[in-house]
């Protein structure tokens, strides 16, 4: 007996607009607004779904005004512009941390071979300890 596929993808916008009951309009607005669950010309429902459910607003927007928007108010523009920007500083912060973290390592490898090369064992250890441990008090300090 063949096992049932456990993450339900849509092959088109069409199909996936008739499963979960919104119009195609909708889903190709979501998916210009950089919605998660379209990939290689699928829509996967249930990341579709988690996206909408972090992001009402921008969800609200869609179902307001889904057309390409020539029909949006004064206002649902400047609402889609403060989504746009809320959105892009969110996806720069986590570029940002992922950065930091990435060269601290490299940073903290470099030193750990000098530190090697010029303490004490006794002092290279404790060294390794204090600066891994001021790493993880800054990653910290950044993803709060």
């Amino acid at each position: 007996m063949p096992q049932k596929r456990s993450i339900r993808a849509h092959d088109s916008l069409s199909a996936a607009a008739s499963a979960m009951g919104l119009s195609k309009q909708v889903l190709q607005w979501l998916k210009r607004k950089g919605a998660e669950g379209f990939r290689h010309g699928r829509v996967y429902e249930a990341e579709l779904r988690n996206w909408i459910a972090a992001n009402p607003e921008a969800f609200s927007l869609a179902i307001d005004s889904p057309g390409d928007g020539k029909d949006l108010s004064p206002l649902q523009v400047k609402q889609l512009e403060l989504l746009e920007i809320k959105l892009k500083k969110e996806m720069a912060g986590v570029v940002t941390r992922e950065v930091v973290r990435l060269a601290g390592k490299k940073a903290i490898t470099g030193l750990k071979a000098i530190a090697r090369k010029y303490f004490a064992p006794e002092t290279y250890t404790v060294f390794c300890k204090e600066t891994k441990y001021g790493f993880n008090r800054l990653l910290d300090e950044i993803e709060a």
